[in-house]
């Protein structure tokens, strides 16, 4: 969400999800996440998928909680630098 209160997606235009999907291939991350858009009105408002294999281990979930959270902040921080 570009806008929490008023629940304002981001527009397509800016790619949100598919920059953060590039990002999660740097070795930093090592996480690939599924890049998707027009989760908010058909055409603005990005999502991220995450498919793990069906047989993770619970420590692999919470290394790929770690890694997108790190992934997603990280990313929104850069964001907020640039602007």
């Amino acid at each position: 969400m570009q806008d929490k209160q008023t629940k304002k997606p981001f527009s397509s235009e800016r790619k949100i999800a598919y920059r953060i999907t590039l990002m999660g291939l740097l070795e930093e991350y090592g996480v690939f996440v599924y890049p998707g858009t027009g989760s908010g009105d058909g055409i603005d408002g990005d999502h991220i998928i995450i498919a793990p294999p069906y047989n993770i281990t619970e420590d692999d979930v919470h290394l790929i909680v770690r890694l997108v959270t790190k992934l997603i902040r990280d990313f929104f921080e850069n964001e907020a630098r640039c602007n």
